[in-house]
């Protein structure tokens, strides 16, 4: 493992994609679940360090506000 010198930073993302929102008004998005998918792998990468909230992106009926939420209170107690 890497160890962290103490002017680097943790670097964490909470990616979400939804191609269809329930009560949406606009039309639903073609790509956004496999986007934020690509995209949460190309942020592990250890060119660019990131870790990933929770078990991955949050998709589809899956990313509610609630687990966003959730998500990002585990997240906040496992950095304490």
């Amino acid at each position: 493992t890497m160890s962290r010198s103490p002017t680097q930073r943790r670097k964490i993302a909470l990616i979400v994609g939804v191609n269809e929102a329930p009560h949406a008004e606009k039309a639903a998005l073609r790509f956004a679940e496999a986007s934020a998918q690509r995209l949460a792998a190309v942020l592990a990468t250890p060119a660019c360090g990131f870790t990933i909230c929770g078990d991955g992106p949050l998709l589809g009926p899956q990313a509610t506000a609630a687990a966003v939420r959730r998500t990002i209170l585990r997240q906040l107690r496992a950095l304490e």
